[in-house]
């Protein structure tokens, strides 16, 4: 198994918050500092942990931290918007 740190930018566009390019660290302290750089600067941050076997190509991805606003739910993709109220 394979494990990489993603750190997706969330910038607001109108009334809804989206996903932004998102960056790869190897190493979670470096992710989580990232994002809490980045979180000053943009609405939301989040991090996730994406494992990935080698052999197979499946990927399982797990939020590790989120700051400001970030959606409730991943969903598959990297399409993420939220609505805000």
């Amino acid at each position: 198994m394979e494990t990489a740190y993603v750190v997706v930018p969330f910038e607001r566009v109108g009334s809804r918050v989206g996903a932004r390019q998102a960056m790869i660290c190897m190493r979670q302290h470096e992710a989580c500092g990232l994002a809490q750089q980045l979180a000053q600067q943009v609405p939301g941050v989040a991090v996730i942990e994406r494992t990935l076997d080698p052999e197979t190509g499946d990927g399982i991805d797990r939020l590790l931290a989120g700051y400001g606003m970030v959606p409730p739910k991943f969903p598959e993709g990297a399409n993420w918007v939220m609505a805000l109220n």
